[in-house]
């Protein structure tokens, strides 16, 4: 009986203890997330910026800096797979579509722009059929693109 009333001290107190160590420490990660966030967004807005000044190499490296600062920014990757394809940055360019995708399932815009390059890169065949299935998929997600 009194190995028992220990055996439920210990595990009482170590549960609680790792609780406490684990709230600590998802609490300090949430604050270093938002910071990188914050950031992430900075490095976006310039991104934007530069490509609206068809500066695109430096918009690729601003939107390459805000994917490094939060590896989850959807928008981040559909504008760098944009700004790729006007630079003439074809390597990975799919991966940015397809991530973007990934990340928000039901973004109609990164639908509609991986369509569009399937299309500007084929002439017919597999990926004429593929660039029509995506922009079917952005429609159907209510994206309207003008």
């Amino acid at each position: 009986m009194k190995r028992t009333i220990i055996l439920l001290f210990f595990l009482f107190h170590f549960s609680f203890t790792n609780a406490n160590e684990k709230y600590s420490y998802n609490k300090y990660t949430s604050a270093t997330l938002s910071l990188d966030t914050a950031k992430a967004n900075k490095f976006y807005k310039k991104g934007l910026i530069s490509a609206k000044n068809e500066n695109y190499k430096e918009a690729f490296d601003y939107f390459t800096k805000a994917i490094n600062s939060n590896p989850n920014f959807a928008e981040a990757y559909l504008k760098r797979a944009i700004v790729r394809y006007k630079a003439k940055i074809y390597e990975n360019i799919w991966g940015d579509y397809d991530m973007a995708i990934k990340l928000k399932p039901d973004y109609g815009e990164a639908y509609y722009e991986r369509g569009r390059f399937k299309g500007q890169i084929s002439g017919s065949g597999l990926l004429k059929r593929a660039e029509n299935e995506d922009i079917k998929k952005a429609k159907e997600l209510g994206y309207k693109p003008f």
